[in-house]
């Protein structure tokens, strides 16, 4: 999936207004629906409202999975299950790896070029 931010009322160097992201996960809870992009100031992903964005783009790879618990429903690749997300805010080596490769094949998936 690939969306727009849009919102002119956020101000801050984690997106940019206009610019195109991918998502990495996408949740929905109690609060709304949400996407996990890429931030812009090299802090890794953000978990940001859908509302600030404009779906361009609405493909996503054969190999994500959609989890279900109590609180939430989240659609997301499969290498991001389970603990992946916890391991990786603790900056464990093979999750930042993980983290790496699937953000690549993402980026190859939507025809984006490095």
């Amino acid at each position: 999936m690939i969306v727009k931010f849009k919102n002119q009322e956020r101000q801050d160097s984690f997106l940019k207004l206009n610019k195109e992201y991918i998502v990495l996960s996408m949740q929905n809870n109690e609060e709304g629906i949400f996407y996990s992009v890429l931030a812009d100031n090299d802090n890794g992903p953000i978990i940001v409202n859908a509302d600030n964005f404009i779906l361009t783009d609405n493909n996503i790879p054969f190999d994500w999975v959609c989890e279900v618990d109590e609180k939430r429903l989240c659609i997301q690749p499969a290498d991001f299950s389970n603990d992946f997300w916890e391991k990786y805010y603790e900056e464990d080596e093979n999750a930042e790896k993980t983290f790496y490769r699937v953000y690549q094949k993402l980026k190859k998936f939507h025809g984006w070029a490095d």
